[in-house]
């Protein structure tokens, strides 16, 4: 598929929210709000409509999965190995696997996209009109409010999955239909007045499937389609735009790693300060970009992801059966 300058610019404002919201952020109860239903989004404008179940299961495996597998034992290996340098305490348990946490505490998004991914293609698949899309889409997202609000977890990051997919799901349709534009900004007005006046502030935290008010979609959703006509406009200076683009293109990289960055920046930097927060969200992405440039890891996983695995699976089959 070919690139959008536009959406990697997108991607890479986003990713650096998110890195400076892993460190000491003043703002991370406002941000939480639009940062990661704005890579939502963007997955969801990316959709794939002609790809059945199997190849975009295959597709996001390869994508998605060998990512969240890859970067989870690379940056804990990492961690062990600063941690018995310092001398410092450490154990890793085993449910790390299913729940990430630590250096590896971001690779959730890995397993959480995937699956509403492939719950947004069933429905896709499932129906033919949008009279049944949409509906089994807000379903779904009500049944993801519903289970924070009975406090159900479910493990994998399904009850995330169940509230993320509504924004996916936008993404790809704001793609076809613009004009859902003009109502995400129309309910984004209507939200903000309703806070405004109640003096109420949601809370937001989609790794922990928090989403304390149905109304906030718009928020979400606005504040996310403010930042893809911001990097329609960086997209037009050469600069923003090679800068912004290319930290989009390694989105996946920096946020399987940064974390692990922030370990061995926190030895020169405070933890708890608001000027250390932004060097550290700064030099984390520059590390990272400089590191990748060595290794190449983008490079790596790109191959993976052009690896068929059908044919291999084939001849496992054939294999069984002899």
């Amino acid at each position: 598929m070919e690139r959008i300058s536009r959406i990697d610019i997108a991607k890479g404002i986003g990713i650096s929210l998110v890195v400076y919201a892993h460190t000491f952020s003043p703002f991370i109860d406002f941000t939480h709000m639009f940062q990661m239903p704005l890579f939502f989004m963007l997955s969801g404008y990316l959709y794939n409509q002609k790809d059945n179940i199997k190849e975009t299961f295959i597709k996001k495996t390869k994508s998605l999965l060998f990512p969240y597998i890859f970067f989870l034992i690379l940056t804990n290996l990492i961690f062990v190995l600063l941690c018995e340098i310092l001398g410092k305490p450490h154990h890793i348990h085993p449910g790390i696997l299913i729940a990430p946490y630590g250096v590896a505490l971001a690779l959730w998004t890995f397993v959480a996209v995937f699956i509403a991914c492939i719950m947004f293609k069933v429905i896709d698949r499932t129906f033919d009109n949008y009279i049944y899309k949409v509906p089994a889409v807000f379903l779904c997202f009500f049944i993801g409010v519903g289970l924070y609000h009975f406090h159900i977890k479910l493990p994998l990051y399904i009850d995330s999955a169940f509230t993320i997919v509504i924004f996916y799901a936008t993404g790809y349709w704001l793609k076809k239909y613009p004009v859902i534009e003009y109502i995400i900004y129309g309910g984004f007005v209507v939200a903000v007045i309703v806070y405004a006046l109640s003096g109420y502030l949601p809370s937001v935290d989609l790794k922990s499937n928090i989403y304390s008010d149905p109304l906030c979609l718009f928020i979400s959703c606005g504040i996310s389609m403010f930042f893809i006509r911001l990097a329609g406009l960086l997209d037009k200076s050469n600069i923003t735009k090679s800068i912004f683009s290319y930290i989009g293109r390694m989105t996946i990289v920096i946020l399987g790693l940064h974390i692990l960055v922030f370990e061995f920046l926190y030895l020169v930097f405070p933890r708890k300060d608001y000027m250390a927060a932004v060097a550290v969200s700064i030099l984390s992405i520059a590390l990272i970009l400089l590191i990748n440039k060595f290794v190449k890891i983008d490079v790596f996983l790109n191959k993976v992801r052009k690896i068929k695995l059908e044919p291999n699976l084939k001849r496992i089959k054939q294999r069984s059966e002899e």
